[in-house]
């Protein structure tokens, strides 16, 4: 069985390669690595969960990033959530699979 930290290495490399996390933070969003990448109990989902937070809900900037991505990146899927209706008032989920 693969220790945590042998199966996080490739997560950790692909947050870098991709830059995700500088693609949101250049419309000024605050980035949150949350879940089982950042607990470092990676079992089944081998994910990256992120939190985006910005300071006031911007659905076109919010989609110039995920546009960015797509164009650069091999991806099959990007999920939105708008979560303005939630607790976490300038949350937005996205999420991307390549």
């Amino acid at each position: 069985m693969n220790s945590p930290c042998i199966i996080s290495k490739p997560l950790w490399k692909i947050l870098e390669h991709t830059g995700i996390i500088p693609a949101w933070e250049r419309i000024g969003a605050t980035v949150h690595l949350v879940g089982s990448l950042k607990s470092g109990l990676l079992a089944k989902s081998r994910d990256i969960d992120l939190h985006i937070y910005t300071d006031t809900l911007d659905i076109a900037a919010s989609f110039s990033v995920m546009q960015e991505l797509a164009e650069r990146l091999s991806l099959k899927e990007i999920h939105y959530n708008n979560l303005i209706q939630t607790e976490e008032v300038h949350r937005m989920a996205c999420s991307l699979r390549g």
